[in-house]
């Protein structure tokens, strides 16, 4: 268990030291921007690298263990984000997944599907696509990109079918309160569709505690996997009414039986796998959650909160705006803030960016997102960065 230091840290420095000694890039730059694409840790190369050398070296006698290492990965999972294993299925990125619940619905002219104004558009195409069936979007207005569960719950109408929202938003960090809207989808029967790529990794998650039908989440951000590899989990009932869109030979029963004269359909979620897996991004994934799970999502997510605190206290008292909710309840592991305008927060950004200070400009703001090896030193100098730029 790891346990606060005497300076209220949730690492102590030989903690911190051995983690970060599994990221080369803490030599080169300060990395600031898991909220884009995660640097890949050294754990994640040598799987890589083993999996490459057994291909290598065995070719199709490699396939048993590569099997094996995605279904242990399943489970790693499902600990990940609280659902059971029959749920996860993998796929390429957070948009096959949704476009996998996009499609895999039947729809009726007429039903409606309610969203967020400013979601990522992974979490929009899918959905508008379907309005050449005569699916309706609505899209309900934030107010600074904040929102309730309440509001959520007062556009949803009788001819609602799915709800679909971002766990985190992505520009400004603000988290979707699942649990309450969770309950609210339910009481009035309506699916909801989280994409959580912006949070699982970060910040705890419990997919079917809170009521959650469908997850899809790309492993490239907070999970510090490789691109290419992502998940989809899929609640129980909504299993039962989702239609596999694009079936591979491996989606059936009894399939090394080459038996094409009936399909019989997985039971899990298993179905919605292509046969021919992207088994490095497995091996990756494997390894990239075996050490966020080993440092312990509650632990991540104290650690980059007391991250964030400090920067918070130094950017404001430099004079800087803080875009991103304070709110405890939606809070997240990224941090949005912005300059006297929107030309002096470019010039910081464009200075930061000299000084190796990797973080990302979003909607005209400064997006900062830290992980579990970023250190207070780290965040010091990126203050100081800040208040050299800007001439503050």
């Amino acid at each position: 268990m790891v346990k606060p230091n005497k300076n209220n840290e949730v690492f102590d420095l030989d903690q911190l030291s051995s983690w970060r000694s599994l990221f080369p890039i803490v030599r080169q730059v300060t990395y600031l921007n898991h909220a884009a694409v995660a640097p890949m840790s050294i754990r994640v190369k040598d799987a890589m690298d083993s999996f490459l050398q057994d291909l290598m070296t065995s070719g199709v006698d490699q396939i048993e263990a590569s099997l094996q290492r995605r279904e242990d990965l399943r489970i790693m999972v499902a600990d990940l984000i609280g659902a059971p294993a029959t749920g996860i299925a993998f796929v390429k990125n957070t948009s096959a997944a949704l476009n996998n619940l996009a499609q895999g619905l039947t729809w009726r002219t007429g039903d409606r599907i309610l969203m967020v104004a400013g979601e990522f558009p992974s979490n929009i195409y899918p959905f508008t696509n379907l309005k050449k069936h005569g699916v309706e979007i609505d899209i309900l207005p934030t107010r600074n990109g904040v929102f309730s569960s309440q509001d959520l719950e007062r556009a949803i109408t009788t001819r609602t079918r799915l709800v679909t929202v971002s766990f985190v938003q992505f520009h400004n960090g603000f988290k979707t309160n699942l649990e309450a809207l969770g309950t609210i989808c339910r009481s009035k029967d309506v699916w909801l569709s989280v994409d959580s790529i912006q949070g699982c990794g970060v910040v705890p998650l419990e997919a079917k505690d809170w009521g959650i039908d469908f997850l899809a989440n790309g492993g490239h951000k907070w999970l510090m996997s490789p691109a290419g590899i992502g998940i989809q989990y899929v609640g129980e009932e909504l299993l039962e009414e989702m239609e596999v869109a694009t079936l591979s030979w491996l989606s059936v029963k009894n399939a090394w039986d080459f038996d094409t004269s009936r399909i019989d359909l997985l039971d899990d979620a298993r179905r919605f796998e292509y046969a021919t897996e992207n088994f490095i991004g497995i091996y990756g994934m494997h390894a990239a959650l075996s050490l966020l799970l080993e440092v312990g999502i509650g632990n991540i997510y104290r650690h980059v909160t007391f991250l964030i605190d400090r920067l918070v206290q130094g950017l404001t008292t430099s004079g800087c705006k803080i875009i991103s909710s304070m709110e405890p309840d939606h809070r997240s592991g990224i941090l949005a803030f912005s300059m006297r305008s929107e030309d002096a927060t470019r010039k910081v950004f464009d200075s930061l960016k000299s000084r190796r200070f990797i973080v990302s400009l979003r909607n005209g703001n400064i997006r900062v997102a830290p992980h579990f090896y970023n250190s207070m030193d780290e965040v010091e100098g990126f203050l100081d960065a800040v208040t050299e730029s800007s001439g503050l």
